[in-house]
This record gives C-alpha cells, structure tokens and sequence, in this order.
C-alpha cells in the first residue's frame, strides 16, 4: 500500500513539471508554449489559417526581444504545436507607429538605442517559417526610418490602415499585439 501510494504522489506531483515544460515546436528559443494534456478545443491541422497582426507598439528600453515580436513567435510555435504546418498558415505582420522601430537593421537601431536590433533574430526565423512583415510607409516617413536600414525580410506598404483593410477583405481573422 506504502508503494501504491508512493508512486501515486510521484505521478500526482510530477504531472504538473512535465505539462509545463517549454517547447519551441518551430521558432526556437523564441514563444515557448507548453503541451497542455486534456485540452478541448485546439487548432485544426486541416483548416488554412489566414492571419493579419498589427504591431503597434515596440519596448525599446531593454535589450530583450519585444513582447509583439514574443507573441507572433509564439502563435507559430502554438499552430505548429497543434499540427498546422507551414503549407497551411498565412500569417502577415504590419509594422506601425513606434512597432516601427522593431524592424531596424542593427546600425540604424545602435545608432539610435547604443545597441544591437533585439529582434532581428526572430524575425529572420520567423520569415524563414513564412511570416510575412510589412511596416507601414507613412510610419517610417513620420518617424524619419529610413527604406534603407530596414531589415530586409520586411517590405513597405503604403499604410498599415490600407494593408489591414486590404488583408482583412481578403479574409485573413485579425489580431493586434
């Protein structure tokens, strides 16, 4: 009895460490999701995903990655956990306001922060897995971003108002980070 009760508390308290152990299924070390067991509702791998995320806002106080950049990583890490691949998933990032300074190339971004773009990394992963990023035109003019110290996965739209509207008559659900 001793035994039974034994391997009862090992298994009652060891469940919770390994369902909250950090996978990275795509986009590895950034968006660390957790296999939950138990779940009932979750992605459908034979669905097509259509995605349009609006970045608006970027932490440049820090050198860590910002927390949109975090969350786009992590919705393909969850899709990809779920078993939606790549073949099925379009996903579009718009760049706009001070999100605009997350996609600098890292000299115009030390320039202006005295360090390296945190998110570059990321975001070369991301756009290696299909992410496609726009930064909105009227952003980079207002906020003086120069086209040419733009990271070169991104591409200019004309604006993230057209991009969004555009995207979403296209039929892609809309999130904002």
């Amino acid at each position: 009895m001793k035994g039974l009760l034994f391997i009862a508390s090992l298994l009652f308290f060891s469940f919770p460490v390994f369902a909250q152990q950090g996978l990275n299924p795509e986009i590895s070390p950034y968006g660390q999701v957790s296999s939950v067991p138990g779940v009932s509702l979750k992605a459908d791998p034979s669905m097509h995903y259509k995605i349009v995320i609006e970045v608006n806002n970027s932490d440049t106080s820090t050198p860590a990655i910002s927390q949109p950049v975090e969350l786009v990583a992590r919705l393909v890490n969850l899709l990809a956990l779920d078993g939606v691949t790549k073949s099925k998933r379009e996903i579009a990032v718009i760049f706009h306001n001070a999100g605009s300074y997350c996609i600098q190339t890292d000299e115009a971004y030390n320039r202006k922060y005295g360090r390296s773009n945190p998110n570059k990394e990321a975001l070369e992963k991301l756009a290696a897995a299909g992410v496609n990023f726009y930064v909105c035109g009227q952003s980079t003019v207002k906020r003086n971003i120069n086209p040419a110290e733009i990271l070169p996965q991104v591409r200019i739209a004309t604006s993230f108002l057209t991009s969004l509207t555009t995207f979403q008559l296209q039929g892609y659900s809309s999130l904002k980070f």
